[in-house]
C-alpha cells in the first residue's frame, strides 16, 4: 500500500480524536468528567465555595481540555506527514520551515527596529522635550507658584 494514501486517514482519525477531547471540555462543564490534570494528580485544587475559585477552576478545566485536544491534533498532523514522506524527509522539511521562520522573524525585527529609529528621529526633529522648552516651561510654571 502506498504510504501517501495513509496520510489522510491518520489525519482524519486524529481530528476525530481531537474533537472528542474537545467535547470533554463540554462534559467537564456539565460535571460529568473531572479536569484531567486533577485526575492525574498533576494539580491539587483545594475545595472552596468562592466565586473566584469556581471561575478559575472552570477556566483551568476548559483550557486544559482544549490544549490537550490541540496537542493531539498537531501530533496527528505530524504523524501523518511522517508516515507519508518518512522521518528523514519530515526532518528536512521541518528544518527548512524553521529556517524560513527565523528568516522572517529577523526581517520583522529589522523592520521594527528601523521604524523605531525613524520614530525617534522624527520625535527629535518635531518636538520632544528640548532644553528651550524645558526652560520656558519652568518659567511659566514658576509664575503659578
Amino acid at each position: 500500500m502506498d504510504r501517501t494514501k495513509l496520510e489522510m486517514p491518520i489525519r482524519f482519525a486524529f481530528f476525530i480524536i481531537g474533537l472528542f477531547v474537545m467535547w470533554q471540555a463540554v462534559r467537564f462543564c456539565q460535571g460529568l468528567v473531572p479536569n484531567f490534570l486533577v485526575a492525574l494528580g498533576l494539580l491539587d485544587i483545594g475545595n472552596s465555595s468562592s466565586l473566584i475559585w469556581k471561575i478559575d477552576y472552570y477556566l483551568l478545566g476548559i483550557t486544559s481540555w482544549l490544549i490537550l485536544a490541540s496537542f493531539i491534533m498537531i501530533m496527528g498532523r505530524s504523524l501523518a506527514r511522517i508516515v507519508a514522506v518518512g522521518y528523514t524527509q519530515y526532518s528536512i522539511e521541518q528544518e527548512a520551515s524553521n529556517k524560513e521562520n527565523r528568516r522572517l522573524e529577523e526581517i520583522e525585527y529589522r523592520r521594527a527596529r528601523r521604524r523605531e529609529l525613524k520614530r525617534k528621529l522624527r520625535e527629535s526633529k518635531d518636538g520632544g522635550i528640548t532644553a528651550t522648552g524645558l526652560i520656558v516651561g519652568a518659567i511659566i510654571g514658576s509664575l503659578f507658584f
